[in-house]
Order: C-alpha cells, then sequence, then structure tokens
C-alpha cells in the first residue's frame, strides 16, 4: 500500500512537469511550428511508457525489487535535472521542436560546457527510469529498445540542422564537447 502511494507521488510530480514543460514550450515559440512526425512519434512513446507504466504496474502487479526502484527514482531525478539545467541554460532558445529559431544564439557555455544535449539526456533517463521504479519490465524494454534510439534519432537530425545555422562555430564546439557524455579521456 505504502509503495502505491510512493507511486502515485512519483507519477503525478513527473506528470506536472511535464505539463509545465509543455506550457513553457508553447509560450516560447517564435518559430514556425510544423509538426514532426519525429517529434510526435517520440511524444507518443513518452505518454505510453508513462501510462504503460501505471497499467502495466496494476494488472501484472509485479513483485517490486527496491534496488532497482531506487536505481529507477536515480535516474528520474537526474533526468528531470538535465532537463532543468539544459531549459535553464538555453533560456528562451530551448524548444521541442528541431529546428532552432531564427534569433538562436549557439550556446556553449553552463550545461552546454559538459553535453551537447544535455536535455536529450535527460529524456532518456527519465523514459528509462519510469518503469524502473515500479519494475514493470515490458514497459522498461519499450524505453530502451524504441524510445530512447527515437531521442538518439531526434539528436542525430538536430545535429545537421545546427550545423547548417551555425556552420564552424557549431563544427568547433562539436569537437570539444561530448554528445551526451564523454566516452574516452
Amino acid at each position: 500500500m505504502k509503495f502505491t502511494i510512493l507511486f502515485f507521488i512519483l507519477m503525478g510530480v513527473l506528470g506536472i512537469h511535464k505539463i509545465i514543460t509543455l506550457y513553457l514550450t508553447k509560450k516560447n515559440q517564435e518559430i514556425k511550428v510544423t509538426k514532426d512526425r519525429l517529434i510526435n512519434t517520440i511524444g507518443t512513446f513518452y505518454l505510453l511508457i508513462f501510462f504503460g507504466t501505471i497499467i502495466e504496474y496494476f494488472i501484472l502487479k509485479p513483485r517490486v525489487n527496491f534496488l532497482i526502484s531506487i536505481f529507477g527514482v536515480s535516474l528520474c531525478f537526474f533526468g528531470v535535472w538535465f532537463q532543468i539545467w539544459s531549459f535553464q541554460s538555453l533560456k528562451d532558445n530551448w524548444s521541442f521542436y528541431i529546428e532552432p529559431k531564427d534569433k538562436a544564439k549557439l550556446i556553449t557555455d553552463k550545461a552546454y560546457k559538459y553535453f551537447r544535449h544535455p536535455a536529450s539526456l535527460g529524456f532518456i533517463f527519465e523514459g528509462v527510469g519510469i518503469p524502473l521504479v515500479f519494475n514493470t519490465f515490458f514497459i522498461f524494454l519499450l524505453a530502451l529498445l524504441i524510445y530512447s534510439p527515437l531521442i538518439l534519432l531526434r539528436i542525430y537530425f538536430e545535429e545537421k540542422i545546427l550545423i547548417k545555422k551555425f556552420g564552424r562555430d557549431y563544427l568547433e564546439y562539436k569537437s570539444r564537447t561530448p554528445i551526451l557524455f564523454k566516452l574516452k579521456k
């Protein structure tokens, strides 16, 4: 019973975070908004992860391993933290959409000093963390095998657009800053 209450509290907090994020996105939009299929697909899979976790948890009633749950909570926490950090770093330049705003500047400080795509890293952590918290392994596989690669595909397209918009400056930034995290020394 206590775990079920914690479940609803965490899902409520994550849900409120996403609603606030969507509100801020609409508030700050100055670009021509096109219905990007990739963005819609990512959003759909996030909803599948969010609501699928609830459904799987209550239908299959998995036995909860608290070590896995703690790891999942940690991933969710860091995921949301990375998102907030990157949104604050970008200020009005931030958008869900892949195309940068007309007046966008290349941001290379704060979160973007360490990662080229900290918000995307946060989305991956959160998407993979949610099902781990509640030990919903079918949804975990969905997050790991479909949602995470969709985020990586978004990064791929965004990189191409950023190179086109910022040219040599972005290529130089790209050469010194890891995409999500540093793989080598």
